[in-house]
């Protein structure tokens, strides 16, 4: 699937950060804890109720103010003597302070730093911004900082975690944002559809450490199978796109820009106080480096989500069509030819050989292939699948499951759990096709009714390791973006032992 190439010579530039006491803190302190909680107090609460704590994770609330609060004991200093080594400290104290704060991080020798206060270059205020920036460059040499202006990391293989009751579930999307807003976002999403991740970073105005030194450590991470960024800028186009180069060849990159535009771009400077640049240059650089590019979250989500599956890629743009209608036969081949795909007529004998199953009426076998309401039934559709997936001039499957149907239909043909039947032959299916399979849902109702079964189906595919895609031109762009990655590692097999 992905070619892997474990001889491969890094200069200094790739050479990936040891973050383990980030990912995996054996202690951590929250300097600047108060009574608000949704200050510095709720990373207390969140790795308590998340279990980091009951797993042998020590939490040392900090603040001379207090000397409890909400249960927990508070320290006066993070050098006060009962504070031991800390591999990750929370700076939550208001912005003039975060300057001190950081160069105490650096006395102490914390290993990492999450910087949560905001109101430096975002808000404007380019004078503390400079101080900021002086202390972490007089700190780092003992501590490295993420931040500032963001939420830090949320990873459920050790039960850190930056809110109270953060979706989190273990999974294999190592996942970089800007915004702690999409950091949730993402996150929620694969939880809440039967997924995971490895490691959620909010990594906000990233003084110090950036999207790059993030993906040269998850390029060599086996818990990582696809990298996810949400970026809106990056300090050094250079570097990055060396570590995208670099991470592409071993594993997906997923990249969704914020600032595609004027307006979206002006937005990013007050959000993280960055310099977007041209959205062309971010899709050059995308195609330069192997990776993929989603325009929009739903689309990001989607493609985050098919490649943390266990895939193959398609050789080129030639796609099949199964369907159940004539109208959305003619729909999904016009989204597929619109995206630069090509649905190319069916073989003679792979047409013939559908006839020999399938009666001529209310059918049609060239492509898009329309089943008629033959395609219902569990075993004619996987009959018809095997088929096509055999024709020469087929190198990927989009075919359509319409789960909120399956309940009509089950009473009608007397097939009882349709949906469950489906499942069970499309896994059996998968094993034998050595080709890209897409399921798309193809919405119908938008009630409960509808909903719940559409969703459940969702799950159980996903689950049992088979590619759903919400919207058909999300399967149409994640296919074309797979033949160029398979383009892209193919023609670097040969020149990549040395970066």
């Amino acid at each position: 699937m992905n070619f892997k190439n474990t001889e491969i010579e890094y200069d200094d530039d790739l050479k990936p950060i040891d973050m383990q006491p980030l990912f995996y803190p054996k202690t951590m302190a929250v300097i600047g804890v108060s009574q608000n909680k949704i200050g510095g107090i709720k990373y207390v609460i969140a790795n308590d109720v998340s279990g980091y704590m009951q797993a042998g994770g020590k939490v040392y609330p900090i603040n001379p103010k207090y000397k409890e609060l909400y249960g927990y004991k508070v320290y006066p200093s993070l050098f006060d003597p009962e504070v031991p080594n800390i591999d990750l400290a929370i700076i939550a104290v208001p912005a003039a302070a975060v300057p001190d704060v950081v160069r105490d991080c650096g006395k102490k020798r914390v290993k990492f730093a999450v910087i949560f206060s905001s109101g430096f270059a975002e808000s404007g205020n380019f004078d503390l911004q400079k101080k900021l920036e002086d202390a972490i460059e007089e700190a780092k040499r003992y501590t490295r900082f993420i931040g500032p202006n963001c939420l830090g990391i949320n990873n459920p293989y050790s039960h850190v975690s930056y809110y109270p009751g953060m979706a989190s579930a273990p999974g294999n999307v190592s996942y970089v944002s800007m915004s702690g807003g999409n950091t949730g976002r993402l996150t929620t999403w694969l939880v809440t559809q039967g997924m995971g991740i490895n490691n959620a970073v909010s990594i906000g105005n990233s003084i110090d450490l950036t999207a790059t030194d993030f993906i040269n450590y998850f390029r060599e991470d086996p818990k990582t199978k696809v990298i996810a960024l949400y970026l809106e800028s990056v300090p050094n186009g250079r570097k990055f796109m060396k570590a995208l180069k670099a991470a592409t060849l071993k594993k997906p990159v997923v990249l969704w820009k914020g600032g595609q535009t004027e307006v979206g771009q002006k937005a990013t400077v007050s959000h993280t106080g960055g310099l977007a640049g041209s959205y062309e240059i971010w899709k050059s650089m995308a195609y330069q480096t192997g990776s993929f590019l989603a325009d929009y979250f739903e689309m990001f989500a989607d493609f985050v989500t098919c490649l943390s599956l266990d895939y193959y890629l398609p050789n080129d743009e030639n796609v099949a069509i199964l369907v159940c209608g004539g109208g959305i036969s003619v729909e999904y081949a016009d989204m597929c030819i619109k995206a630069g795909l090509k649905v190319p007529e069916l073989s003679k004998e792979t047409q013939n050989k559908l006839a020999e199953v399938f009666p001529s009426v209310n059918v049609s076998f060239r492509n898009p292939l329309d089943l008629g309401e033959y395609g219902y039934v569990p075993h004619y559709f996987d009959k018809a699948l095997r088929i096509v997936a055999k024709d020469p001039n087929i190198s990927s499957i989009l075919y359509v499951r319409e789960a909120e149907r399956f309940i009509l239909f089950q009473d009608v043909i007397g097939i009882p759990n349709m949906d469950q039947l489906t499942i069970k032959l499309l896994i059996e299916s998968s094993k034998i096709i050595k080709k890209p399979l897409f399921c798309s849902m193809s919405p119908n109702g938008q009630e409960l009714e509808h909903y719940e079964p559409r969703f459940n189906f969702k799950v159980a595919m996903l689950k049992n390791n088979l590619a759903v895609v919400d919207l058909v031109p999300h399967a149409c762009e994640l296919i074309k973006q797979m033949v160029r990655y398979k383009r892209y590692l193919d023609a670097h097999k040969n020149n990549s032992s040395k970066y």
